[in-house]
C-alpha cells in the first residue's frame, strides 16, 4: 500500500520501516521546519529528535518531501550542511555555485 504525503503517492510501496505513521509525521514537521528557508542539517536533526524523530527517519522525510542537502561556505573555507526544501532548491544550489551565499 502507498504512502501518501501532502496527498502524493510514495514510490515506495508495502510497510517498510520508516514508511507509517512516524514517516508522514516527520514529512509533514519537516516541511514546516525549512518552510522559512534553508537551514542546517545539524540544527534540523536536533530539533528533529527533540520532536520524537530518529536521524534515519528525518533522512527518509528528507527525501519523502524532495528536500536537498547541500554545502554552504563560510568566509574561512569552511562547510556544513544545510536542508532545503524542495521549492527553494534552484536558487539555493545556483547562488551557492556563485558564492553568493558566503557567511562572515
Amino acid at each position: 500500500m502507498p504512502v501518501e504525503v501532502d496527498g502524493k503517492k510514495s514510490k515506495k510501496r508495502g510497510r517498510k520501516k520508516g514508511s507509517g505513521e512516524k514517516l508522514l509525521a516527520a514529512a509533514a514537521w519537516l516541511r514546516a521546519f525549512l518552510a522559512a528557508g534553508p537551514r542546517r542539517a545539524s540544527e534540523a536533526v536536533a530539533l528533529g529528535e527533540r520532536a520524537g524523530f530518529s536521524e534515519p527517519t528525518l533522512e527518509r522525510a528528507k527525501r519523502e518531501i524532495g528536500a536537498r542537502s547541500t554545502y554552504r561556505w563560510v568566509a574561512d573555507g569552511g562547510r556544513f550542511w544545510i536542508w532545503t526544501a524542495s521549492e527553494s532548491v534552484d536558487g539555493c544550489v545556483r547562488a551557492q555555485k556563485n558564492r553568493e551565499h558566503v557567511i562572515s
